[in-house]
């Protein structure tokens, strides 16, 4: 898993969902697999992103996300996922409004 790799050192895990987006039945154990993933993030000190591009076409998924990392009491990253000008802060609001009914803490890194 790239969490738990050291190979490239990392911060902030870009699109965690991504994969499993394009599914149309997700598996009835998403809920305990990302939980896992958030805290095997927590463990090694990395952040999750919520993505304005899969708020898009899989809101309930990053939902999810938001809710597994809540239940790890650990932090997330927003990103746009922004390709283009017009697409910076996409779903910004969304990603938000997730990070204050989940009472998730959002990753700000510091720059040395």
């Amino acid at each position: 898993m790239a969490l738990e790799s050291d190979f490239v050192p990392f911060k902030v895990l870009a699109h965690p969902i991504r994969m499993a987006r394009g599914k149309v039945i997700l598996p009835p154990e998403i809920d305990d697999l990302l939980l896992e993933l958030a805290r095997t993030a927590r463990r090694r000190n990395k952040a999750l992103e919520l993505n304005g591009n899969d708020i898009d076409h899989a809101l309930q998924l990053v939902r999810i996300l938001a809710r597994a990392c809540s239940k790890a009491g650990f932090r997330v990253s927003l990103g746009s996922d922004a390709h283009h000008p017009k697409d910076v802060f996409r779903n910004m609001e969304v990603a938000l409004g997730l990070v204050d009914e989940f009472k998730l803490e959002i990753f700000a890194p510091i720059a040395s």
